[in-house]
């Protein structure tokens, strides 16, 4: 820890006065609710309730409903499920109710389906199980399909395993359920968003959750964000060693010593260190331009596993660091005048048990959102063994289910799997 000085006050200077940090603070702001939210599994539930009920506020119908039971189709199903499909896809829709949190008793068991999408008039039924970085737990799935079935013996029933960070479920997996990530809610999301088909207000819920929710904030696809990713990487590695410095500050309240963040400074009240103007001077700067100074002070681990990949690996990759993910581009392909970046690896936080160490989960996705680049799109996925049916909007593939975070930049799998990703897309024209 270091005491606050005229030096420290200095160095501040340097960066408030370049001229990216200007840049920097207009789009220090959080322009969304759901930055701010930590969703859970029953959240995540009660959104795709609102969106899957035919008769619910967002005024699109059976829209959403729709698209997840076409979506089914085109997943890794076996040939049984396609009648089932069939039948759902034929008939309205329209008269679905959702339900959430459905108690059941199995056995001497009670437990919870997660959604339960029912209509009584034609006697057909959807029993969706949601996973977000969590696996079935044990028979999970059995005892929902031996409920439904017992319960509604003559009933046409779609089983669905809705798993975000697509996850092997191993010997808890259960044939009748078909396994699905998030890709058919992007797709979907993504169609009503910047077409004017909804009202403003509307359009603006879809288009927060598809950013924060179902699926991966991109700059790209925000103009508000134009060019955040550059600069903060251009003021990280030019200031480097003064944000460094400035993260071993300390106030001095005569015998005590609180770390130089907002908490601590505001905590032990402004008027105990009135004496120390130098301390105070520092305050005063830093606080008032917290927001941007905090997003330099916080570029993590993910940022620095990039430019590791850049330097040991190929100066090819470009990479965008979030705080929950990171994504790898080959840049030899550029869209910039697609939403989306036509293909990338995804390095996503799984979830952490309690005291257990932090991993992370990699995934390929593709995007058919640039007629220049559909065609590569679909041969990268084929090289992947993604399927892209006609009329495909995005794909993915679970490539590692958990690595450590901890020394990613050693661990075989993960390097092994990122040249991958660079040999097969450079083999694209």
């Amino acid at each position: 820890m270091t005491n606050i000085t005229q030096d420290s006050v200095t160095a501040l200077m340097s960066i408030l006065s370049d001229p990216d940090f200007i840049k920097l603070s207009s789009r220090a702001k959080q322009t969304s609710l759901f930055e701010f939210l930590r969703l859970n599994e029953l959240n995540t539930c009660a959104i795709l309730a609102w969106l899957l009920d035919p008769k619910e506020g967002h005024d699109q119908g059976e829209y959403f409903l729709r698209a997840l039971v076409n979506s089914l189709a085109g997943a890794d199903i076996k040939v049984e499920h396609a009648m089932d499909i069939a039948k759902f896809a034929a008939t309205s829709l329209s008269g679905f109710c959702c339900l959430t949190e459905v108690p059941i008793s199995v056995g001497e068991s009670s437990k919870r389906i997660d959604l339960l999408l029912i209509d009584m008039e034609s006697q057909k039924a959807i029993c969706i199980e949601r996973k977000d970085g969590t696996k079935a737990s044990r028979s999970q799935l059995k005892s929902y399909f031996d409920w439904c079935k017992s319960n509604y013996p003559d009933w046409d029933w779609l089983f669905i395993l809705s798993d975000s960070y697509d996850f092997e479920h191993g010997q808890e997996s259960h044939d009748s359920f078909i396994q699905i990530n998030d890709d058919w809610l992007e797709n979907a999301l993504d169609n009503l968003i910047g077409r004017k088909a909804v009202p403003a207000q509307v359009e603006k819920i879809f288009r927060e959750l598809k950013s924060f929710v179902f699926g991966n904030w991109n700059e790209r696809s925000d103009s508000y964000y134009k060019d955040f990713s550059n600069i903060i990487k251009r003021m990280t590695k030019r200031h480097k060693s003064v944000l460094e410095d400035i993260s071993t500050l300390y106030f001095s309240y005569g015998d005590r010593v609180v770390e130089a963040n907002k908490n601590g400074f505001y905590s032990f009240g402004f008027s105990d260190v009135c004496g120390n103007h130098i301390e105070v001077l520092f305050a005063k700067l830093w606080f008032s331009n917290l927001e941007p100074l905090e997003m330099l002070h916080e570029y993590d681990e993910f940022s620095l596993i990039g430019e590791y990949l850049q330097d040991s690996i190929s100066t090819k990759l470009e990479y965008d660091a979030r705080e929950k993910y990171f994504c790898l581009f080959n840049g030899k392909h550029n869209a910039f005048d697609s939403p989306h970046w036509p293909y990338y690896l995804v390095v996503n936080r799984n979830k952490v048990e309690s005291e257990g160490e932090e991993t992370v989960s990699v995934r390929i996705k593709i995007y058919n959102s640039n007629e220049e680049f559909a065609k590569r799109c679909e041969q990268i996925g084929g090289m992947y063994g993604i399927k892209t049916p006609d009329g495909w909007n995005q794909r993915s593939k679970l490539l590692i289910n958990s690595i450590p975070l901890r020394d990613i930049e050693n661990n075989p799998d993960f390097l092994d799997c990122v040249k991958d990703f660079l040999r097969i897309t450079d083999r694209v024209r």
